[in-house]
């Protein structure tokens, strides 16, 4: 009985210690809204005290019923008193929750001062609904952030696996947080299965049309007929449009054209900080405005369909205003997937739009600048904590594990900045001053805007679980546009109501041909339909497409294809940290020889991404990228006769295309054609020069204009001792390679100022299979007594030095002729 006493008096004690977590955790959340409340001119209505003391008493008695009612449990008695998740929780669904005592107790003490936070939360007063809403944005994130699930002293899970591996886990997910610091975002998917244009955004196309804000992609038709009119589709311009066209099964690009369009999609650039200064009016003229020109231009017709999802949607019909003001009426039908046109209620993400930290915002990027895309992740990412947030806490970092391949977090990740005029805007008009709403009142592009004008058929698309878009919210579209309007609903969230393919037949949508009432009588007189609402659409679409004709090739001949979709702005992933290091590419020339092998091996290895030339008719292209991608390096080799300027103009470009524009240059290609001067012909000297030196030239003028632009490059020339010295029967080598230091410095010169640094290497005599070829007796006789070290060099080691040069720790080094040939030079 002592012994059972002084556990229950424990137990006790654990349970007053929750119960005084839980108080601290109110009262701490009450003196924060004191304090944000007295930076606001309105001042909400005070706390009924009463209603709070009796809050209190509630709470306590809450809790000693469930200290009771785990005594009970514990004495073998039923539990009469329990504590459950809210529908949809699954984060204490593990038995470890329930085999211990101890975490049985935590998880359902947690649960009690969460509900009690949100008691408090709506029992103080607000000035309006919107304050009332952020107050419960704000409890439920400090709710979730405190829950047991994210602490490992508190979380039975991770000391289970803990002991299971034997620690292993542990480091596991000590290794998974470092690399996320280094990314400075949290690992949602694997993202090293997945790559843009080879297993996701696959459907056939091209690039037919790019500008500066946008690439306009024309599709491959899949059909034997096609409509006369084509369909345009607006994406939004926050994150890439491929959740648009994931896989091919899930793909609602490809379903358009599976049902006999040609379809056109726009591809919105990632902003860097040369389109910083952006604004709403430069992405309606550049994006939808330009597209519907050339759209039909290349079909040859007066009028398209058009489609718009989320912001995109946004962004088209302002456009669509603007054109209707000009008198022109590009659009014959109008789709709207989840889009907001009148901004009276925004969800949550309003929530993060006030005047106060607007102005903010309006004052550090209005005028230019980047609004970073990992804030635009971290807000969507926090709408939805536990999901996107410390889900990951627990799985990756607490038990180590690695994430699940899923193509759709893999878009999820791949966020996108917004220019900062652009983005300010777009809050202030329209989710602050819900400016788009009444005529006459915006003014864009010059021309003042009512949506009432847009007289065209709309099909208006909005999901009820919407957490960006509610669908109430967008149903008042109905209200705003001037045409005939059918209004659907379907089933699920932003996203995944609209990514629901018709093939597998899931989830529902409901249809009301009467939008005459409001949107719960709408949706109180609306019949469901089970499956998903592409058919639906594609039925609506398809009398508005035009005659059957024959299909359609991507572009014509003022607008030629580009490049193959899904094209290269898609492919800008946005650097974060030392992920932005990672992504620069690396261009080796004769990257297959000895020393260019190990320069690419140890760029990469560093991060780069490396590529290298080949000659054309090399036929051991494939067997060297074979044994490469075995050992773990995933280079890239192109075609390029380097003496000739026209085919390294052409190699860069798709090297610039394919993998991105080249940030290092390393010139390594080289030939010899040794004899003594009597004996050498013009086919000898012309062979070794073209080879040798030429070849800088060619390619390092197709790379320079671009690392002056972007303010950063390297270019190092890998010459030879015998440039500073001379050898016997190698004029034609010796002049090519002294050709090198002086182009190094003259060039260096010009660019100093650029940030682009430009270098030459001169090794000596290197370990490489060629001079391992011969005899021992030579080498150690007549190549070995030239070197003061006595040694032949290591490949490796003139790849160290090539990656210092290539490293931002290398920016004050330019225009230098370093030796590394064991102090061969010195002879």
């Amino acid at each position: 009985m002592a012994q059972g006493s002084d556990n229950n008096d424990a137990f006790l004690g654990s349970a007053m210690q929750f119960m005084q977590a839980g108080q601290n955790m109110a009262q701490q959340f009450m003196e924060y809204l004191g304090k944000t409340a007295g930076q606001n001119a309105a001042q909400p209505p005070a706390v009924d005290p009463q209603a709070l003391t009796a809050l209190q008493k509630q709470f306590m008695d809450q809790q000693m019923s469930l200290w009771q009612a785990m005594l009970a449990k514990q004495q073998g008695q039923e539990q009469q008193f329990k504590v459950t998740p809210e529908p949809g929780d699954r984060r204490f669904s593990a038995p470890e929750w329930r085999e211990s005592p101890i975490y049985d107790y935590l998880h359902q003490a947690y649960l009690l001062n969460t509900q009690y936070l949100k008691q408090i939360v709506e029992a103080v007063p607000a000035n309006d609904e919107k304050a009332k809403n952020r107050m419960r944005f704000l409890a439920r994130q400090v709710a979730d952030a405190m829950a047991p699930t994210n602490f490992a002293a508190t979380n039975p899970e991770f000391i289970k696996l803990a002991l299971e591996t034997k620690g292993q886990s542990i480091t596991d997910g000590i290794n998974n947080l470092l690399k996320d610091f280094e990314k400075g975002r949290i690992s949602m998917t694997d993202e090293s299965v997945f790559e843009v244009g080879q297993n996701i955004a696959t459907t056939e196309g091209a690039v037919v049309f790019e500008n500066d804000l946008m690439q306009l992609i024309q599709y491959a038709p899949l059909t034997p007929k096609v409509g006369t009119r084509p369909l345009v589709v607006v994406p939004p311009c926050i994150n890439k449009f491929y959740i648009m066209d994931l896989q091919p099964d899930n793909s609602l690009i490809r379903f358009m054209v599976e049902q006999g369009n040609t379809v056109f999609l726009l591809s919105w650039r990632n902003p860097k900080e040369e389109l910083g200064s952006a604004t709403w009016d430069d992405y309606l003229e550049q994006g939808p405005i330009a597209a519907l020109r050339v759209a039909r231009d290349i079909c040859k017709v007066k009028q398209v369909n058009a489609l718009g999802f989320c912001v995109g949607g946004t962004i088209l019909t302002s456009a669509l205003a603007v054109l209707k003001a000009r008198d022109d009426d590009a659009v014959a039908s109008l789709t709207l997937l989840t889009t907001l046109l009148d901004f009276s209620d925004t969800g949550e993400i309003g929530l993060f739009i006030d005047e106060q930290g607007l102005a903010a915002r309006e004052a550090t990027i209005g005028g230019g600048g980047l609004l970073p895309a990992r804030d635009l992740q971290n807000t969507f990412s926090f709408l939805r904590a536990n999901d996107l947030v410390w889900n990951y806490v627990q799985n990756n970092y607490l038990k180590g594990q690695k994430p699940q391949a899923f193509d759709l977090l893999y878009w999820n990740s791949d966020s996108t900045n917004l220019p900062g005029p652009f983005a300010c805007w777009y809050m202030r008009n329209l989710y602050l001053e819900n400016s788009l709403r009444v005529p006459g009142k915006l003014q864009m592009c010059g021309e003042h805007v009512d949506l009432g004008k847009l007289d065209m058929p709309v099909y208006l698309l909005a999901t009820r679980e919407d957490h960006i878009v509610p669908w109430q919210s967008a149903y008042q579209s109905t209200r705003l546009l001037g045409g005939k309007v059918r209004f659907v609903l379907g089933a699920s969230g932003h996203i995944a109501g609209v990514i629901n393919p018709a093939s597998k037949n899931k989830r529902s949508y409901w249809l009301n041909d009467d939008a005459m009432s409001d949107a719960d009588g709408w949706l109180a007189a609306a019949v469901e339909h089970k499956g998903s609402w592409w058919n639906d659409w594609a039925g609506w679409l398809k009398p508005l497409a035009g005659n059957p004709r024959a299909p359609r090739k991507p572009g014509n001949t003022k607008y030629k294809p580009i490049e193959p979709a899904p094209g290269r702005y898609v492919k800008e992933r946005q650097k974060t940290l030392e992920e932005g290091k990672m992504t620069r590419v690396a261009l080796v020339t004769g990257g297959m020889g000895g020393l260019g092998e190990a320069v690419c091996i140890k760029l990469a290895a560093l991060g780069f991404k490396v590529v290298t030339t080949y000659s054309p008719g090399n036929n051991k292209v494939q067997d060297w990228l074979k044994t490469m991608n075995n050992m773990g390096y995933g280079f890239k080799a192109y075609p390029c006769d380097v003496t000739d300027f026209d085919s390294a103009r052409a190699c860069v470009e798709t090297v610039s295309r394919e993998v991105g524009p080249v940030d290092v240059l390393v010139n390594n290609a080289g030939i010899t054609r040794d004899m003594t001067f009597k004996k050498m012909n013009k086919a000898d000297w012309d062979a070794v020069i073209h080879t040798n030196l030429d070849s800088v030239f060619n390619m390092t003028k197709q790379v320079m204009d671009g690392m002056v632009e972007r303010k950063w490059g390297r270019v190092i020339n890998v010459s030879s001792v015998n440039g500073q010295k001379g050898a016997f029967g190698q004029t034609n080598y010796s002049a090519a390679k002294a050709g090198m230091h002086g182009f190094t410095k003259a060039l260096a010169l010009e660019v100093a100022k650029q940030g682009v640094t430009v270098n030459t290497i001169s090794p000596g005599y290197i370990g490489t299979k060629m001079v391992t070829a011969i005899p021992q007796e030579i080498l150690d006789s007549k190549i070995l007594p030239q070197i003061p070290v006595n040694r032949l060099g290591k490949p490796e080691e003139i790849a160290g030095l090539v990656a210092y040069l290539a490293s931002d720790e290398a920016a004050f080094v330019t225009g230098a002729n370093i030796s590394i040939n064991g102090g061969q030079h010195m002879y």
